[in-house]
């Protein structure tokens, strides 16, 4: 067993590191989590060398999503349980933290601490004596900004010195260690620290009058990092080069890099800077806001400068961007749909990758009636939450046979799982049993008969009989579960469709995914038309993930097979293995798609790592 959790362990960390090279930053964070649970498994060998190499790749991720408090405590107990030239490399990342953090005077203190003790070990220290020197580079150049003589330069020739020291140490080591093919790695990480200190020496060059210089430096630095995979490292690139345009007076060109996207750059320089937010970036997004650059753009990750904002916390950053919409005439209602889109992406992110998918990892039995807890604890604790997502209501199969058509919510059928899962708990605990939830996936077909009706069903309860026919097949199929057990989700009834509480059928759209996933099975009543609708097909997209990576849900397709006199009976048989692109498919509103776009991605996120992306 060891050796595969071994090999597991290494595998997870190497697909980390391919997703961090790319910038994937959400796939990088769920691989180092994974190999994390494996490595402090119990009996795991080397777990404490392991365990360090974890804690050094999560602190970088909480300094790139602007988690300073927590990269620095990570950091610290990291550096508690390293030596030699890790402790170095460790202070390192701990001086940047500081440096984002604007503690620039910490920040030097470290970094000076880090090339000293980098010099004492010479040639195994090397890379980490390039590093030290840069950001040596980079506090001594904010040291100026922060003065206030601006008349003395002697900092500024001092940044110029170190950040010509980082370029040549850069180039030094690429120049020896290019011949060798398993120092090729390596190599790569030299030539972008290498553009990364040339890239920086645009903000001396033109703070101490030589803007010609700067932008000689600004060209060859996007030149450099055309060829990185990282498309946050080409934004960026881009803003130097531009910054140094803008000041001297190469106005226009500077709006061109700025704004650039391509098939390879939907990054924006906006967008790249919000994407590891500090007190640095955030001053170069002022400047970029004051210059009225694209703030709406979407970026490979399917994020804007402002959702990167949000998710990052940084509440400076986002009132600078909806600063920027209003220079550009946007209408608040515009603005505030904005502001509530990017809290609704960070919020979705935060259930579905940091709630519930360690649920599910876990493997267990009863991982549905847990989800169904855990959704139920955050409504009723996070305000944030309870803000952007509605509870979850369920209606009783006796209640739906009785009813004789499909509920609404003002038939009052429904009832709220927030305020029942205590009742379920107990009775699951004193016999053994829980409630079993069944989502019904169906189009809405009202309006298709004459007179147009407008509704989730036609004259004749065509969906409801089809949902009739289904659950009895069902049952049939699991004798195991018992029908006075049985609860249905299904929107017309468990979604406030006429908005008798204002906002609340928005609410309950956007908490959909999370429904799907507190169900133990889904039934899609197909027809000619359902696998063309994109909702249809993310529902069915997040089922299909959660039954092949966890094993705990079910899938099934209701087909029709009877006579066009019996429109409502069918075969029910096990979904397929269809693969669904939801994005490619028709949306009754367009503005959508966005919304269709990240869900997607998400899915993605919720699977099990290491599935085909």
């Amino acid at each position: 067993m060891a050796p595969y959790t071994v090999e597991n362990f290494e595998r997870h960390m190497e697909t980390a590191q391919i997703h961090r090279e790319s910038a994937e930053l959400e796939f990088w964070e769920r691989e180092v989590h994974v190999a994390k649970a494996i490595c402090e498994g119990r009996g795991f060998p080397g777990a404490s060398r392991c365990k360090l190499q974890v804690m050094i790749e999560l602190a970088e991720i909480e300094r790139r999503n602007g988690m300073y408090s927590a990269a620095t405590k990570t950091l610290s107990e990291a550096f508690d349980l390293a030596d030699g030239t890790q402790r170095i490399s460790i202070l390192g990342e701990l001086a940047v933290v500081y440096r984002h953090d604007d503690r620039i005077v910490e920040a030097h203190e470290q970094f000076q601490e880090q090339y000293n003790l980098a010099k004492q070990l010479a040639l195994e220290a090397e890379m980490e004596m390039c590093r030290a020197v840069g950001n040596l580079g980079m506090t001594t150049y904010q040291r100026y900004e922060q003065q206030g003589d601006k008349t003395d330069k002697a900092l500024l020739v001092l940044s110029i010195k170190q950040l010509e020291e980082r370029r040549e140490r850069a180039r030094s080591l690429q120049e020896r260690l290019c011949g060798d093919p398993a120092q090729a790695k390596t190599v790569r990480k030299l030539e972008m620290w290498e553009a990364i200190g040339i890239s920086r020496l645009t903000l001396p060059y033109a703070a101490i009058g030589d803007t010609k210089k700067a932008v000689e430096f600004g060209e060859l630095t996007w030149r450099l990092t055309q060829t990185s995979n990282d498309p946050t490292v080409r934004g960026i690139s881009r803003f130097f080069y531009g910054n140094a345009l803008l000041n001297d007076g190469q106005r226009a060109r500077a709006l061109e890099l700025f704004n650039f996207t391509g098939p390879r750059d939907t990054c924006t320089s906006a967008a790249a800077l919000c994407k590891e937010l500090s007190a640095e970036h955030r001053g170069y997004l002022e400047r970029l806001v004051a210059e009225g650059v694209d703030l709406d753009t979407y970026d490979e990750q399917g994020y804007s400068a402002l959702d990167h904002a949000v998710y990052g916390g940084d509440a400076k950053a986002e009132a600078g961007i909806v600063r920027g919409f209003g220079l550009k005439g946007l209408a608040l209602t515009d603005i505030q749909q904005r502001q509530d889109a990017a809290k609704f992406r960070k919020h979705f992110r935060d259930i579905f990758q940091k709630h519930f998918r360690p649920v599910l990892s876990k493997g267990r039995t009863d991982c549905v009636v847990s989800l169904q807890s855990k959704y139920a604890e955050l409504f009723g604790s996070d305000e944030d939450k309870r803000a952007l997502f509605d509870e979850m209501h369920l209606v009783r199969y006796s209640d739906f046979l009785s009813h004789g058509k499909l509920p609404t919510m003002n038939d009052s059928l429904s009832d709220s799982l927030v305020h029942s899962i205590p009742t379920q708990q107990q009775r699951s605990r004193r016999e053994g049993r829980s409630d079993y939830v069944v989502f019904f996936s169906y189009r809405w077909i009202g309006g298709e008969i004459d007179p147009p009706l407008t509704g989730p069903d036609d004259g004749a309860n065509t969906q409801y009989r089809r949902m009739v026919d289904a659950l009895e097949r069902f049952l049939e199929l699991h004798p195991t579960v018992d029908s006075d057990d049985l609860s249905i989700w299904l929107d017309c009834a468990c979604i406030d469709q006429v908005d008798k509480v204002p906002g609340r059928r928005q609410r309950g759209i956007a908490a959909l995914p999370f429904y799907v996933a507190q169900c133990n099975a889904m039934i899609s009543l197909v027809d000619d038309q359902y696998y063309e609708r994109a909702w249809c097909a993310v529902e069915v997209l997040i089922m299909q993930t959660l039954r092949e990576s966890y094993k705990q849900h079910v899938w099934y397709e209701h087909r029709l097979h009877r006579p066009k006199s019996d429109r409502t009976a069918g075969l029910l048989e096990h979904g397929s293995d269809m693969k669904l692109k939801p994005t490619t498919l028709k949306l009754s509103f367009e503005r959508d798609r966005l919304n269709v776009e990240f869900l997607e991605r998400q899915n993605l996120l919720l699977g099990k790592a290491g599935a085909e992306r």
